[in-house]
């Protein structure tokens, strides 16, 4: 039974390269307003006014510091070759059946992880399911706005939940630029509610200022305050 399962596999393998190609050629089409910039990020402020440059919590710095390994990572990272290729396949099947990311994100029952959705490969596999589904149908076909909203409702995952979560999946190569993508629509929805930094600093139950735990980069709470101040300030520049 092995060796058939085999033999299935590498004969998939061949058109899953084609459909690999394809993909590779519709990513160009994705709007530039949809691309993360690693230097500078130009929102339009919501005013009308000309946008300001805004780095969130991707900035050089940031890009620069060691990075630590969250548990996604290390669950990613010990999978095994064969699994990872059956799991490409999966992808590569239901983008071909025209399944939508939440018609996936319903088959994995990824509504039950709850608050340990950050703690699973099958979040790694749906994250990777939409990446291949916008490059093969334009990003236009799940916006950013549609990944953070079907984490709110399907998901049932609070705002502090889903930053978290964007800060694991950006420790993942692969998965980096989407989860920058959606953080930053995460953090325009702050801005839009008004919230201020302390507003956040509450909400994450972190200090706003003052002295801070010496493990900081195993923490991400902080990150995500640090990033939010970056953006904060930059729609609202102090005179």
């Amino acid at each position: 039974m092995y060796w058939i399962v085999l033999v299935v596999l590498l004969a998939l393998t061949g058109w899953a390269g084609a459909v690999d190609e394809i993909m590779t050629k519709e990513q160009v089409k994705l709007p530039h307003d949809d691309i993360v910039l690693k230097t500078a990020r130009h929102l339009r402020s919501y005013g009308g006014s000309p946008g300001r440059d805004i780095n969130t919590n991707f900035s050089t710095e940031d890009d620069e510091r060691a990075i630590e390994f969250t548990k996604l990572a290390k669950l990613d990272d010990a999978l095994w070759r064969i699994r990872k290729l059956d799991m490409k396949l999966s992808r590569q099947m239901w983008i071909h059946n025209n399944n939508s990311p939440e018609e996936v994100f319903n088959r994995l029952r990824l509504s039950k992880l709850g608050i340990d959705i950050d703690e699973s490969r099958k979040t790694i596999q749906w994250f990777r399911f939409v990446n291949a589904y916008r490059a093969a149908r334009g990003s236009e076909e799940f916006s950013t706005y549609l990944i953070y909203e079907i984490l709110k409702r399907k998901g049932m995952l609070s705002e502090v939940k889903i930053a978290e979560l964007f800060q694991a999946l950006a420790h993942l190569p692969d998965l980096k630029n989407l989860a920058e993508m959606v953080q930053n629509f995460q953090y325009r929805v702050w801005i839009a509610e008004r919230k201020t930094p302390a507003d956040v600093a509450r909400m994450l139950m972190v200090r706003i200022s003052g002295p801070r735990p010496i493990d900081i980069p195993a923490d991400p709470r902080y990150t995500i305050l640090d990033a939010y101040k970056k953006v904060y300030s930059s729609v609202h520049p102090t005179p």
